[in-house]
């Protein structure tokens, strides 16, 4: 501890007064600025990373809300359409009122591209929604000698 106070005596006494006043000042402000500084910029990455958690969950609820609707949909439809075949209002053996049914249902849920309808005897009905917004009907049964068959549908199915 003595070599040091006898080296800053020595050295107060060579050094002129200017810099004796003003370098101490000058380190308590850069003192001052490193420090403000430093906690400014923790604070910034505090806040950045507050943000971007809060973006992170925020964008992860939406998508699980949009997937768990997008999963959901196709068992509505297919809940529906059992229950119609309950309540006898479907009959699988007539195959064009049921094309004009899912005609129907596919207009309803802008998620689904593509509605099918099969049964055990070899008979397939589906409608599907095109890209561009048009309808296509698909159908095969004993009636057109299990023929699969496309057609277009018009604005009134």
């Amino acid at each position: 501890m003595r070599p040091l106070i006898r080296w800053l005596a020595a050295l107060t006494k060579s050094a002129p007064l200017r810099l004796i006043l003003v370098v101490p000042f000058v380190l308590q402000i850069a003192l001052v600025v490193g420090l403000t500084a430093w906690l400014s910029i923790q604070n910034g990455y505090q806040a950045v990373n507050e943000v971007v958690s809060q973006f992170r969950n925020e964008t992860s609820n939406h998508i699980q809300q949009y997937l768990e609707a997008y999963i959901e949909t196709p068992h509505i439809i297919n809940q529906l359409n059992v229950d119609m075949l309950h309540l006898k209002h479907l009959s699988l053996q007539d195959l064009p009122s049921l094309e004009q049914y899912l005609w129907y249902q596919i207009q309803s849920f802008d998620s689904v591209n593509e509605i099918k309808f099969g049964t055990e005897q070899g008979g397939f009905v589906a409608v599907e929604k095109l890209k561009d917004g048009s309808f296509v009907s698909k159908m095969a049964s004993q009636a057109t000698g299990s023929v699969y068959r496309v057609y277009t549908l018009d604005q009134q199915g």
